[in-house]
Parts: C-alpha cells; structure tokens; sequence
C-alpha cells in the first residue's frame, strides 16, 4: 500500500507509512513542519464518485472539529480539494479497544474506567445534539502517551446531527441499516433517523458487557438474527462473582441500558455517575 496522498498534503504533512485501512479510506501516520505526530485519513479513490459516501467521509470531522473535549480525537484539518481525494488531519492514536479485546476480558476497573470515560463522552455529544449511531470497540482509541489510558470515541460517519448543524445531509431512509448489529438498539435497526442518545446507551451497555465478559451479550450467525435477538430476547445476566460488593448494582444498571423500552433507559450522564460511583 503506497502513501500516493496528493501533492496539497505531502507540502504540508511528511508522510511516514501506512497505519491502518477502511472500506473507504487509508490512513497514514505523519508529521506536521513542525515535527507534530498526526494520522491523515484519505478517501479511497474508487469512492470518491460516490456522493453518499463523501458526505458521510466528512462528516466525521466536520461537527466535531470544533469541539474540545478529552473523550474526541482533535481534528486539525478536513478538506475536500477539487481535483484530489478528501482527506481528514486528526491527533494520532495509537490502537483500538477491538484489538485490546484480543487478548480476552479486561479488568474489571479497567473496563469500568473506560466506560465510564465513554459515558461522559456520549453526554457531551448528546448535549450537542449529536448521536454517534456505531458506539462499538473498533471506534475507540486510545491516546498517545502520557494519556495512554485515555480513550478517544471515532468514526462519526454515521452519526445523527442536529437539523441546524453544518454537517452534509446524508439519507437514512426507514429500510437503511446504519451501524453494528451486535451493538445496535433495537428502535435504531428498525429506524435509524429515529435514534436518539439512548441507542448509544444501549450499544454502550453491548460494549461494557463485552469489557467484562469477553464477547457481546447476543451472538448469531446472521445479522437479522442478531436483530431478532436485540428486539425480543432479554439481556444475559452481567454476573462477576468475584465482585460481590459491586456485583448488583452493575448488573442492575447493565439491565436497564439494555432495556429494550428506549424511556426507561438511564442517560449517558447518569451511567457516567453510576459507573464511577463502582470504581
């Protein structure tokens, strides 16, 4: 895989090698004139035809560039030039919580930390009216050193912005299936544009079940009978026996993120209060 970025970046950016690849883009590690570590995300070439896909490549920048907040990867830059590929400048991460699961379940205040990180972040967005739509171990990273423990939530190429937002319109018809099937809300797979911050709550519940046990709640061979099982089959019990003190109201609180009635799940604020009160 050659860098092959174009002309307007390599004069700004020294390209160092590839770090990783998507169905739509190519991601390269980097260096700004003044010696900052940066990763450039540049849209495939054989995408770039495609209108939906450019809009939804831009759109994980866009919205958030000028948000700051410890929980979002910084964005530097995002353009789209005429006569070359739309590419995306942010803060270099280094890693994914898909590839730490690998290595099995985390420790329990490890995962705990992490969601509770991820919780507060999903508040802040929420606050914004924003919802991510694919909160999933893929789309969060983990900072650079020194903030090592540190996660950063990615990809909002399928998020749900507010009306009044800068953000390009992107089409999510009733029969559109946008997201995970193992983290997706039941009213969200069978609706996407009606998701609101409690189907992020609902994957974030998939996740942290994931963090602790190893592997997601509902297993399937399918995606639809995935879907059946997020619409009709209840939640397995979060059981850590290990951990009686805890042991309650974490399972207490995993059940109700995972409550297939999107009102009587708790918000992503208040999961933020409860996991930190475990830890």
């Amino acid at each position: 895989m050659s860098p092959g970025p174009t002309a307007r970046i390599t004069a700004r950016y020294d390209i160092l090698g590839p770090i990783g690849s998507g169905a739509t883009s190519l991601v390269y590690e980097a260096r700004d004139l003044a010696g900052m570590p940066v990763a450039i995300k540049i849209m495939r070439t054989d995408h770039r035809l495609r209108p939906d896909l450019c809009t939804r490549f831009v759109n994980e920048a866009l919205p958030i560039r000028d948000l700051r907040h410890p929980g979002l990867p910084r964005i530097y830059a995002c353009e789209v030039p005429r006569r070359e590929l739309p590419f995306i400048v942010m803060e270099r991460l280094h890693g994914s919580l898909a590839t730490r699961l690998l290595k099995g379940p985390l420790p329990r205040a490890e995962a705990l930390g992490i969601c509770a990180q991820l919780a507060t972040t999903l508040s802040a967005i929420h606050a914004r009216g924003i919802v991510h739509r694919d909160v999933k171990p893929a789309n969060v990273l983990f900072a650079a050193p020194p903030e090592a423990n540190r996660v950063k939530l990615v990809d909002f190429g399928l998020a749900k912005w507010p009306t009044h937002d800068s953000t390009l319109p992107v089409s999510t018809a009733d029969t559109d299936s946008l997201g995970t099937p193992e983290y997706m809300a039941p009213e969200q797979a069978a609706c996407p544009k009606t998701a609101d911050g409690s189907a992020d709550v609902y994957s974030l519940g998939v996740l942290l079940y994931e963090l602790l046990i190893g592997s997601p709640p509902f297993r399937a061979e399918s995606a639809g009978r995935l879907r059946v099982l997020h619409f009709l089959a209840p939640p397995p019990p979060l059981q850590l026996p290990a951990w009686p003190e805890g042991q309650a109201a974490l399972s207490s609180l995993f059940a109700q993120m995972l409550d297939k009635d999107r009102s009587r799940r708790p918000t992503a604020a208040t999961v933020a209060a409860r996991i930190e009160a475990l830890i």
